[in-house]
């Protein structure tokens, strides 16, 4: 393995670990919280679809992509909630 590759392993390790724990999180609570009814499959359907989990991984992906400071934290936040 390259000197590069040995060097960017652990941050790709933790971003999988954040992104799995985010995951679980938004849709545990969005999904299996609110439900509106019963499939009859032991599943349930969501009363509403959230945009959560693709919103924070673009807005994730928008913070890096400018940067990964401050400024960058300051232009997406503007860009989001516009």
């Amino acid at each position: 393995m390259s000197a590069r590759a040995k060097a960017i392993t652990p941050l790709a390790v933790v971003i999988g670990i954040l992104s799995f724990l985010w995951t679980e999180l938004s849709l545990n609570f969005t999904f299996h919280w609110v439900t509106a009814q019963d499939l009859g499959i032991g599943l349930e359907q969501p009363e509403n679809f959230h945009l959560i989990l693709p919103t924070a991984f673009i807005a994730w992906g928008l913070f890096f992509a400018a940067g990964g400071d401050n400024a960058a934290f300051t232009k997406v936040c503007i860009a989001i909630f516009f």
